[in-house]
């Protein structure tokens, strides 16, 4: 789907206690490297059993060609090994968005208007808050971005997460050209009110953004 977390439903909460501290995270300004792919292949094809069109099975990577086109957080840990990834795909006149416009019913050419992606959690960093981290760094950079709606989707068992962090659901059901039937997700970033009824980790995000503004 277009966006998978991997994370656990009885993961820890944003502001609860982890088991570890979740891996640095860091922007990757020429797509996504060969461990990263491999990462994908790990989890979407050898965890999630899809049938990847962009899988390579002889070298284990899942390749991406929109990687080099958004911003692809990449999480490693003290090992140097990848923990976990976020895309964030945004429109505008370069077209990145054109393959999700027909699956979400939006207009590529919007520069305010984003899709998350290829939100994913190794397996070692699962009991981690690293889930809340990228998904933190994503919608920080979506404010400094001036983006106001940002797009998702996700298996049903991944809905809670999203739900905690303020994604509505789009209604009608969603065909994924490569994962199948999926639910579409909606975040209007400056939502203060929703982010404040569920208790969204954003809410301190949107806050401190909008002072740091006031005081420039």
């Amino acid at each position: 789907m277009s966006a998978v977390t991997t994370v656990r439903d009885g993961s820890a909460p944003p502001d609860g206690p982890i088991a570890r501290r979740a891996p640095a995270l860091e922007v990757a300004p020429d797509g996504a490297a060969e461990d990263v792919e491999r990462l994908w292949y790990e989890v979407y094809v050898e965890e999630l059993g899809v049938d990847h069109p962009c899988a390579d099975d002889r070298t284990r990577r899942v390749h991406d060609a929109f990687a080099g086109r958004g911003r692809l957080a990449v999480a490693r840990g003290t090992d140097g090994r990848v923990a976990g990834t976020c895309l964030v795909l945004r429109g505008g006149a370069d077209n990145a968005l054109d393959f999700y416009a027909r699956l979400f019913e939006l207009d590529p050419t919007d520069s305010g208007v984003s899709v998350t992606t290829k939100m994913v959690v190794a397996s070692s960093a699962r009991r981690s808050r690293l889930a809340f981290e990228l998904a933190c760094d994503a919608y920080r950079y979506g404010l400094r971005s001036g983006i106001h709606t940002d797009f998702a989707d996700c298996q049903p068992s991944r809905l809670p997460f999203f739900k905690r962090l303020g994604y509505r659901v789009v209604p009608g059901a969603s065909d994924h050209p490569y994962y199948g039937r999926s639910i579409r997700l909606r975040l209007a970033l400056h939502d203060e009110a929703h982010l404040e009824r569920v208790g969204s980790p954003f809410l301190r995000i949107l806050r401190q953004e909008r002072e740091a503004r006031a005081t420039d």
